[in-house]
């Protein structure tokens, strides 16, 4: 668990800012940020320390491009959801019913969507209809409503 916090929040801090500077002088670059869409969500059972390292990249993403205003930097975060990718695993996440529904992006599409929004200045894209969904059932509605939704997502089911 220290790892991943470790690695979600200091090393992308720790990035950001080694980079920020010299874009800075230059007045102009990009950043953008893996966020997850688990950031709209207030928590999780099981998940508690990941959707907390995914509510800060979301924050400091969205800080980060207001306090970046006019400077000619930006910053984006991109909040995919459950994907095809080594994550499942290594999270073991295989048996999470977010990660067996149908319907998931590829990595591929994900890219793409992130690229272009930060090309754009968007500060936050979601791809996908789905994660957007989601993301809208975790944000204006009360937590309480939004910690079960995501409950449900992260029970395991059958082995495939």
């Amino acid at each position: 668990m220290t790892d991943m916090l470790k690695l979600n929040m200091l090393v992308l801090s720790q990035l950001t800012h080694l980079f920020l500077q010299p874009m800075l002088e230059r007045k102009r670059g990009r950043i953008l940020n893996v966020g997850s869409v688990v950031a709209y969500f207030s928590g999780a059972p099981n998940w508690s320390a990941y959707v907390a390292s995914k509510h800060y990249v979301l924050a400091l993403s969205k800080g980060l491009a207001r306090e970046l205003k006019g400077t000619g930097v930006m910053a984006t975060v991109v909040s995919p959801g459950a994907t095809g990718t080594d994550f499942v695993r290594t999270a073991d996440a295989t048996h999470m019913r977010a990660y067996r529904a149908p319907g998931g992006l590829s990595v591929e599409k994900i890219a793409a969507a992130a690229y272009r929004a930060c090309q754009n200045g968007k500060v936050a894209v979601i791809p996908g209809a789905f994660n957007k969904i989601l993301a809208f059932l975790g944000k204006p509605h009360p937590r309480a409503v939004a910690f079960e939704v995501f409950a449900v997502l992260s029970q395991k089911t059958e082995q495939p």
